[in-house]
């Protein structure tokens, strides 16, 4: 059974920390919104990506409830990507973390976040559990979503 974020075609990052960690990840970005003074602090990370500065009350308006974090990055969900494995065979050791079952996208940005703290070089995650790409999923993992390969 497909969640149903996963079943969406795009996703979405929030805070400035997360969209710069996406920007700076090379996954292909649609668009970013923020308020200006966080919209300034990221013009150089957007490169070509559209970057628009807009008011805190039109950010509301267009996200649908109050973003206390000012930004907000849209992209296209990627397909499936294939395991690192020559990236991974060529160490002496490689740090995997598998995840069975968990099913709370807050759990699984936990993990992700940890999985960076840990150095890990992969994360496992069972496909009938929570969404790595579900917003509360990157808001947990603070951006390491992008960062950790999983």
């Amino acid at each position: 059974m497909r969640s149903r974020s996963r079943a969406r075609e795009r996703f979405f990052a929030e805070s400035e920390l997360a969209v710069g960690r996406l920007l700076a990840s090379g996954w292909e970005v649609d668009s970013v919104l923020a308020t200006p003074p966080r919209a300034e602090r990221l013009r150089a990370q957007a490169g070509e990506v559209p970057l628009y500065a807009v008011s805190k009350a039109l950010l509301r308006e267009v996200v649908g409830y109050d973003l206390h974090r000012g930004c907000v990055a849209c992209a296209p969900r990627p397909g499936p990507r294939p395991l690192p494995v020559a990236r991974l065979a060529a160490r002496e050791r490689a740090r995997i973390v598998v995840a069975e079952g968990l099913s709370d996208p807050a759990n699984v940005g936990a993990l992700l976040r940890n999985a960076r703290a840990f150095s890990a070089d992969l994360v496992l995650l069972d496909v009938k559990g929570g969404d790595p790409l579900d917003p509360r999923a990157i808001r947990a993992a603070v951006g390491n979503t992008f960062v950790v390969p999983w």
